[in-house]
């Protein structure tokens, strides 16, 4: 009977030095592969099994056998070295990814690894994507639908955890995001965020709405009555954090749309919202208007 092989204990693992690996050629091509899954399910809840095993078998065939071992196993040490491996990768070798055409499948693999309850993995997986979406921007290069699709409504409902330093590191995720993938596509998935059942990651969603405003996605949201209705009502939510930062975003329409607007949207307000939201929109002018001071 045909046994696996064993793992290669010469792999580098956490802690060791990390060399650069070469991505050999996937079995689809990337327009293909996403053609083909554009409506398959990636998260935030469970990923169904054939899914994963999918993705086990499109990375098997295009990098060595012992960095693949470490993506798939259940040992922490050898899942933690993986993922260091990847981290130098998308920091100073992100083009052998790019020319390999395999970032989908890269944050498949990376948005899988956050069910994992190990707050190593975590912190490792959120400096690899930080990292690589960092180098994306600074290069130019926007994520497709289907890689938004990926990545963005697990950040989201995972942006309510409950240490702050990996919530922070969310957070900076999704602002990233706005950088790196249409914004049109990104907001209506902020905007599911708000529906979330944990507080955190609707308060951490209601943010990242705010840092990505500008005219054309404060018009679309003031365009949807609906969302807007929602937003609106949750300047008054029990949750402070979620107040804070609903008043805070309804204030951030007043740098977008003409006076009227901003002043008819304000009357769609609770009565308890009004007075801070306009209060906030105010104080939003007052830098502006120190600048244009003589000296």
């Amino acid at each position: 009977m045909s046994q696996e092989p064993a793992y290669d204990d010469t792999a580098p693992l956490y802690g060791e030095s990390v060399v650069p690996f070469n991505i050999g050629p996937t079995k689809l091509s990337k327009q293909a592969r996403q053609q083909r899954e554009r409506s398959q399910y990636w998260g935030p809840e469970t990923i169904p099994a054939d899914h994963l095993a999918s993705l086990r078998e499109q990375w098997r065939v295009c990098i060595e056998d012992w960095l693949w071992r470490q993506m798939f196993t259940d040992r922490l040490e050898e899942q933690l070295a993986g993922l260091q491996h990847w981290q130098r990768q998308a920091g100073e070798y992100v083009e052998i990814i790019l020319e390999a055409d395999v970032v989908d499948m890269l944050l498949k693999w990376l948005t899988w690894m956050l069910t994992n309850a190990n707050t190593k993995v975590w912190k490792l997986v959120l400096d690899v994507l930080t990292t690589l979406l960092q180098n994306l921007e600074r290069m130019d290069v926007q994520l497709t639908d289907r890689e938004t699709q990926i990545l963005v409504p697990n950040i989201v409902e995972r942006s309510g955890h409950n240490i702050l330093v990996i919530r922070e590191s969310m957070q900076e995720l999704l602002r990233i995001c706005a950088s790196v993938a249409s914004r049109g596509r990104v907001l209506p998935m902020l905007l599911h965020g708000l529906t979330s059942k944990s507080k955190r990651s609707a308060a951490c969603s209601m943010r990242a709405i705010g840092d990505i405003l500008d005219r054309g996605t404060t018009l679309a949201l003031l365009r949807s009555q609906k969302d807007l209705g929602l937003v609106l009502k949750l300047t008054v939510d029990k949750d402070a954090d979620v107040r804070r930062s609903a008043v805070h975003t309804v204030s951030l329409f007043s740098l977008y749309v003409d006076d009227d607007v901003f002043i008819k949207v304000c009357r769609g307000l609770p009565p308890l919202a009004k007075g801070p939201v306009q209060t906030a929109a105010v104080r939003l002018q007052v830098p502006e208007e120190e600048d244009s001071r003589p000296i």
